[in-house]
């Protein structure tokens, strides 16, 4: 940006080819190449002033590392972990949100998926969202029959345990020997 000055004029050149005669130019997009010196002269009454301003592009990160996860129903999991620098975490829709530099703690009471988001930031540069996929399965109901079993002694008992959910039906024996 060059300071205003009344009836000045101003040129710009810099990499590339660049030229302008605004007084304060925007270049777009902004890519590596247009990283260097530019150079800016206002003219004014015949007279004129130069100066040179140096133009640094950083790259753009790249998504900080995330894991997908799975946790039963209930557990009581530690924050959230990504992989890189000055993590932003997003829980919504990170067009509307502000991220968090607190890890959320995903809520185990329910069952199903949710996603939570996390950006680096590198040299004031963001990058693009990771995604964390929190898979949430149901805490397993387990009945066992009989729940009282009376036998002799050298005598077997055959014990069978029956999961309850209507997704998954299993029944699991043991057959025991018991002495005494």
């Amino acid at each position: 940006q060059a300071t205003s000055i009344p009836g000045a004029t101003f040129s710009w050149t810099g990499p590339h080819t660049f030229s302008s005669n605004d007084q304060n130019p925007v270049r777009l997009p902004v890519l590596m190449d247009y990283a260097g010196i530019y150079e800016v002269t206002a003219f004014l009454n015949g007279c004129y002033a130069t100066r040179l301003d140096t133009v640094v592009v950083n790259e753009t990160p790249l998504a900080p590392w995330t894991k997908w996860l799975t946790f039963c129903q209930y557990y009581k999991p530690d924050p959230l972990q990504a992989m890189g620098s000055n993590i932003l975490w997003y829980t919504e829709n990170v067009d509307t949100m502000i991220g968090s530099t607190v890890p959320p703690i995903p809520n185990t009471d329910v069952v199903g998926e949710t996603f939570f988001y996390a950006t680096q930031t590198v040299k004031n540069c963001i990058s693009a969202l990771d995604s964390m996929k929190i898979t949430v399965y149901p805490k397993p109901v387990v009945t066992v029959t009989p729940n009282v079993v009376a036998v002799c002694p050298h005598d077997t008992a055959i014990l069978k345990a029956i999961d309850t959910d209507p997704d998954r039906t299993r029944v699991v024996s043991a057959r025991v020997s018991l002495s005494v």
